[in-house]
């Protein structure tokens, strides 16, 4: 199990969970071996897509279990109240997980859940579980500061994407989140968008 905290790519065959999706977007890619997640932050905008494409495409692509026909791909968020898709939510949905998709090579189908349905009105906890080559996703309100930070015990599968000058490098993550509290969350059926 991993945790993806803000602008953090991750990989584990079974298990991904997004702390504090609020204005940001937790994706997933279901590859043949397991999931490939990344936290994208509220703040970016579709002009910062082909720079923080790149970190991605290289975790992804260099990866030992990044191989393979993809099953799938994923992304939770609250679309139109925080991540500000008004009028065209769907649409500029869809081409951010596209454009993330395509990046690496993937053409299948993009699933979404919409957060803004669940009924949460905070920022939200995320899981996804990897059954099959699909997801199971869950969701529950995010309580701040209700992780644990610690040292990345798995620096080749949890990597962090920073910002220099006008240019996203992937860089090592020393601390991340290791512990989250465990309220249950609830699951939720995401609608197929392509």
């Amino acid at each position: 199990m991993r945790y993806v905290g803000e602008r953090e790519v991750c990989y584990d065959p079974n298990e991904l969970g997004f702390p504090s999706i609020l204005g940001c977007h937790a994706i997933v890619y279901v590859a043949p071996s397991g999931l490939f997640g990344f936290h994208n932050y509220g703040g970016e905008r579709a002009a910062d897509w082909p720079e923080l494409i790149k970190p991605w495409q290289k975790f992804v692509r260099e990866h030992v279990q990044g191989g393979g026909a993809g099953k799938a791909l994923y992304g939770v968020c609250f679309p139109e109240s925080r991540r500000s898709y008004v009028g065209v939510k769907r649409a500029t949905w869809l081409a951010e997980l596209d454009a993330f998709g395509k990046a690496i090579g993937y053409t299948g189908p993009i699933w979404g859940y919409d957060l803004d349905n669940a009924g949460i009105t905070t920022s939200a906890y995320v899981n996804f579980f990897h059954i099959q080559g699909k997801c199971v996703i869950q969701a529950r309100p995010w309580v701040q500061h209700e992780d644990t930070k610690g040292v990345n015990d798995g620096p080749t599968n949890h990597k962090i994407i920073r910002r220099n000058d006008q240019v996203y490098d992937l860089l090592e993550a020393p601390r991340v989140a290791t512990t989250i509290g465990m309220t249950f969350p609830k699951t939720y059926y995401p609608e197929k968008l392509r």
